[in-house]
């Protein structure tokens, strides 16, 4: 596993929506945002890097998170839609279904079936 040190952070600087956009690259709480501004971060200074777009930027949200998971998320994608071609032209799977923290987000349905959750079939 890398070094805590190297994990890289992306910040970005989000404005509201106004009507001339026609796309959105957030959307929080119903709220449509466009990214104005972005900054890579390492842990060390990941607070320095916060703070000064957050100065630069003060009537925006601001948005931390972690530069691998857009990577994580994409490659999950792509794998799904390419076991969905499997399945589709009847090729059985060669690998077990995606498995770790990201794959099991985008399985949120299991961490909310009841059923499971109290261990009854």
């Amino acid at each position: 596993m890398k070094n805590f040190e190297e994990n890289i952070y992306l910040i970005f600087a989000l404005r509201k929506n106004i009507e001339t956009d026609h796309e959105a690259d957030f959307i929080i709480d119903n709220e449509y945002y466009l990214i104005e501004a972005a900054s890579h971060a390492t842990h060390s200074n990941l607070d320095a890097k916060g703070d000064e777009i957050t100065a630069k930027f003060p009537n925006h949200k601001i948005l931390i998170t972690h530069q691998p998971l857009f990577h994580l998320i994409e490659t999950q994608e792509r794998k799904r839609k390419l076991e969905a071609e499997v399945i589709a032209n009847g090729l059985p799977l060669i690998h077990p279904p995606s498995t770790g923290r990201i794959a099991d987000a985008f399985n949120w349905d299991k961490k909310i079936d009841v059923t499971r959750q109290q261990g009854r079939c």
